[in-house]
């Protein structure tokens, strides 16, 4: 960030929720929450407003929903988001204007781990993409309707394998970032600086 730059952010002093924010050009973002410290209004620097709200499912729809966080603003669509009780997406809801519903559900394992997530919808039986993991946990494959694609691991290097059989990789350094990603255009090298920040970008 250049300097004499900066985002301020203003907290509630006993909740410790942020309260605004401004950017470094001095647009304002407002922050409102209920009784329980959950969000209910967002002001955009436009003034466009947010309201975000918070219900109990009571018909169990979908199958084991908890409750839901339904957010809107004038001018735009409404999204419904459906939750276990484990806080976990179970279905999301996004309403344009002329009621029509545009569906996204979600599947999980015993573990927690995401199983199947269906293409967008709008009635019927959805389509699925399904994902399997290795003894580690880790994604090992991705099958969807179009395309599979394999997942494999060697050290901090990891490569995806398409149905077509074209792959690319990446590789992470010791803290994680991005040290290397190549594909059927070649090699990209990152370097970065001692704060974390890229330096410079390397090119084929």
């Amino acid at each position: 960030m250049p300097l004499n730059q900066q985002i301020i952010m203003g907290f509630d002093f006993i909740t410790g929720k942020m309260v605004s924010e401004m950017d470094i050009n001095g647009n304002v973002t407002s922050y409102e929450y209920d009784g329980f410290g959950n969000l209910v209004k967002t002001t955009l620097p436009t003034g466009k407003i947010i309201n975000t709200s918070y219900s109990w499912v009571t018909n169990n729809n979908p199958e084991n929903s908890c409750y839901s966080i339904t957010t809107s603003s004038t001018g735009s669509s409404t999204n419904i988001t459906y939750y276990d009780f484990l806080g976990r997406e179970l279905r999301n809801v996004n309403t344009g204007f002329e009621g029509e519903q545009i569906i996204v559900d979600k599947q999980y394992y015993p573990n927690g781990n995401l199983k199947n997530e269906s293409l967008p919808y709008k009635t019927g039986n959805p389509v699925w993409t399904t994902y399997e993991y290795d003894k580690n946990n880790r994604i090992d494959l991705v099958i969807s309707p179009t395309c599979s694609l394999e997942y494999t691991y060697s050290g901090k290097t990891i490569t995806v394998t398409d149905c077509k059989g074209e792959s690319k990789s990446k590789t992470m350094n010791s803290i994680g970032d991005i040290s290397s990603a190549s594909d059927f255009g070649g090699n990209i090298q990152y370097y970065y600086h001692s704060s974390g920040q890229i330096r410079k970008i390397k090119f084929p």
